[in-house]
């Protein structure tokens, strides 16, 4: 199959379809989400790589699927806190998701597998747009706290992250669903779409540090030299791109304060340390730096979308910022490596918090320590998935990915036949 992989074009819609796109997004907004368990998610990944009768089951589903979802993101940005839901930023991204549903609404449910290849390049262009979802709504943000007192954004601070961080896990459940079919085209040894059987977090872990590293020296002139230590053998199931983006994050951040607490001298900058480990319930990954530490009454802040320690970058600079998936992180490199234009190393205030939500997004955690005058500890939990992504602990089948993600949906008992099943 011929999928294209240009540039996506700006899904608009226009002042005239919108009462019939509102329309559509009420109604399906009042549905529920026929949600899926991940090792339903491997197996059909997986299978469809061999039958194209089964990636036309699954498009058909997402035909359905993918549609409701995105009505459902609508009601959430709109029904954001003191007053970011009629934000320009904010009403900038629901113009994105309005185009999306209006060009679901203009194609007819896949019947053949020309059908699927066409549905297949708009689920495409729908993950390409959407990689600078992220930093417009955090534009937003930024400028609702430029106008509130103190006072006044200690006192939203709480309920206006705990609303994003509903809407980007929720976003991650679709994204997930549209990247999964996009990777399932591929056939390659241990996957399943965007599952990876046999993920090693050491390998992904030497990645991100020579992304973060780029990015930093690009910025900064110098980065800090980064080591690994621990176990480089461990194996288990996960998503490779959120782990990756993960780690990314958490290495830029610690490269950064490195740099800046200690200069521009490669020879008077103390390594950052990686750490891997196994336990009984899952994978954890420690970061430590020696970049000066955060205060301690500061460290809560850091998981906010209200805060920053850099400079927030101008509305033009959002949409070249780095995008989710390994895709967008290898055009970061490449644009430092070449002397052409990169995103800010730091100022949108969401790397951290976002990279706690895909933590969670399969039950596990992010945790900082940090001492003041020192450095940070960052720990990035990963919960054991199983092998073959079956055996989910009760931490994860208690997170927000797994009430997304179960396979039983009580609102259509049918939904078994209505795809993501296996073909048999």
């Amino acid at each position: 199959m011929s999928v294209h992989r240009g540039a996506a074009q700006p899904l608009a819609c226009s002042a005239e379809d919108l009462p019939a796109v509102n329309e559509e997004q009420q109604r399906l907004a009042k549905l529920s989400a026929t949600s899926m368990s991940l090792h339903d998610l491997f197996t059909y990944g997986a299978a469809s790589t061999a039958k194209s009768k089964q990636r036309l089951i699954n498009a058909q589903f997402l035909h359905r699927e993918v549609p409701l979802r995105i009505a459902h993101r609508i009601e959430q940005l709109r029904a954001l806190p003191h007053g970011l839901g009629r934000e320009e930023t904010t009403e900038t991204v629901i113009g994105w998701y309005c185009g999306h549903l209006k060009r679901f609404m203009e194609m007819e449910s896949p019947s053949s597998d020309a059908d699927e290849e066409e549905f297949t390049n708009l689920l495409h262009q729908i993950q390409m747009q959407q990689t600078a979802v992220v930093q417009t709504l955090s534009l937003g943000v930024h400028a609702i706290r430029r106008r509130s007192s103190r006072k006044a954004w200690k006192a939203m601070r709480h309920t206006l992250d705990a609303d994003m961080d509903a809407f980007f896990m929720a976003r991650i459940g679709l994204l997930f669903l549209v990247e999964h079919h996009l990777a399932s085209t591929e056939k390659r040894e241990g996957w399943a779409g965007i599952l990876h059987s046999h993920c090693n977090p050491m390998s992904i872990a030497e990645v991100a540090a020579e992304e973060a590293a780029s990015i930093c020296e690009y910025h900064l002139g110098v980065a800090p030299t980064i080591t690994f230590h621990g176990a480089s053998d461990i194996e288990f199931t996960y998503v490779p791109s959120h782990l990756r983006y993960m780690l990314f994050e958490l290495l830029k951040n610690s490269c950064r304060a490195v740099v800046l607490a200690h200069g521009n001298d490669d020879d008077e900058l103390p390594e950052i340390k990686v750490v891997v480990s196994r336990g009984a319930e899952d994978v954890t990954l420690k970061i430590s730096d020696e970049g000066g530490g955060i205060p301690r009454s500061q460290v809560p802040l850091v998981t906010s979308y209200m805060h920053s320690t850099a400079k927030t970058p101008s509305s033009s600079e959002a949409g070249s910022a780095s995008p989710l998936g390994a895709d967008g992180l290898r055009a970061l490199v490449s644009a430092g490596e070449h002397g052409s234009s990169a995103p800010p190393l730091a100022g949108f205030g969401v790397g951290i918090p976002l990279s706690r939500v895909y933590s969670r997004y399969f039950g596990g955690d992010l945790q900082l320590m940090s001492m003041e005058g020192f450095g940070t500890d960052a720990y990035l939990h990963l919960a054991l998935l199983g092998e073959r992504a079956e055996n989910l602990s009760r931490r994860a089948r208690a997170s927000p990915a797994e009430r997304n993600s179960e396979i039983f949906n009580r609102a259509s008992s049918q939904n078994a036949q209505i795809g993501f099943a296996l073909n048999q």
